[in-house]
């Protein structure tokens, strides 16, 4: 071999082609899970007119400004608030827990919403102290929550976007820049074991809303069957902000995402195995051995790689054919 350095740099490719097979079969998953039917709903969904007479279980939206009557009270920390259709409280304890990475057990500390006292059944020295608040996230409505002068019911509805809440004691999360109640021995960015953070979110009232449901023999059904899910969420319980082209946007946006972030470790996977199969091919080629450093790395750089790249490109672009 010509390039032995080169060679021995990437004697561990073939990991890429097991890494290439994986992100295949993800884009294969991907398109038969994809949310196309869904998107072609929401796309062909009707707006909701009053008296109007609509197809059995056909999909309906209604956008305007959404009202309430009545303040929200966590009976905590939160009291009185107005102005909101939705609270969301998430209360977190800073815990150890158990990780499995490639068949080996380790511990680690987190912030978690659900209690483990004891993460392991081998030792003590894992722990976790039961917590001074109850563990979990939770939802507060106001009396009333109105949409074109339509009753919402508020039981199991969430918002797809939410205002973090700043309290007068909060801390701001370096890590996600949230700001966060803290209960503890130390500060938030400094926790130890048995910390309790909470964090308050909001869906403000008065702002454009969409929300969908079907309609069947004069009713409104928000729990229906014919739609699951919006990227992760209940299409039928979730207040959208803005209106039906801003949920289509932010599905799509959310599909792109996915997407490209497979299309990018599809391209990374291949570039490796190609680039050493190239130089396999030179090698063969020649009839002599290349002495010369600086012509092997103008040959490596001039030719090779933007070969790689070629090849790469075009073989994610015939994959993408079946898979997108």
């Amino acid at each position: 071999m010509k390039f032995n350095t080169l060679n021995k740099f990437f004697k561990y490719s073939g990991i890429y082609f097991y890494l290439f097979i994986l992100i295949v079969i993800l884009l294969i998953v991907n398109k038969i899970t994809s949310d196309d039917e869904l998107y072609n709903k929401i796309l062909n969904s009707s707006s909701y007119v009053q008296s109007s007479s609509y197809n059995k279980n056909s999909l309906i939206y209604i956008t305007d400004t959404i009202k309430v009557k009545g303040n929200i009270t966590d009976e905590d920390n939160i009291y009185n608030l107005n102005d909101a259709v939705l609270l969301r409280k998430k209360v977190e304890m800073y815990s150890w827990v158990r990780k499995f990475i490639n068949k080996h057990i380790s511990y680690e500390k987190s912030w978690e919403t659900q209690f483990s006292e004891k993460p392991s059944l081998l030792t003590d020295n894992y722990n976790n102290p039961w917590p001074r608040k109850k563990l979990g996230v939770f939802y507060y409505y106001p009396d009333s929550i109105y949409l074109s002068n339509i009753k919402i019911p508020t039981i199991k509805f969430k918002a797809d976007k939410y205002i973090n809440v700043q309290l007068k004691n909060s801390q701001l999360n370096k890590n996600d820049g949230l700001y966060y109640l803290y209960f503890g021995k130390s500060n938030l960015n400094t926790p130890q074991v048995g910390d309790i953070r909470i964090r308050y979110e909001l869906y403000k009232a008065n702002q454009k809303t969409t929300i969908f449901f079907t309609y069947s023999d004069g009713n409104i059904n928000f729990q229906d069957e014919i739609v699951k899910s919006i990227y992760n969420k209940n299409l039928f319980l979730t207040f959208f902000r803005g209106d039906k082209k801003d949920v289509l946007n932010s599905f799509l946006d959310n599909e792109l995402k996915w997407k490209s972030l497979l299309q990018l470790l599809l391209s990374y996977s291949l570039f490796i195995p190609v680039f050493k199969m190239l130089i396999v091919i030179f090698n063969m080629n020649l009839k002599k051995e290349i002495s010369s450093t600086l012509l092997k790395n103008l040959i490596v750089f001039l030719i090779i790689i933007p070969s790689s790249i070629l090849v790469t490109y075009l073989i994610v672009k015939i994959i993408s054919i079946f898979t997108y």
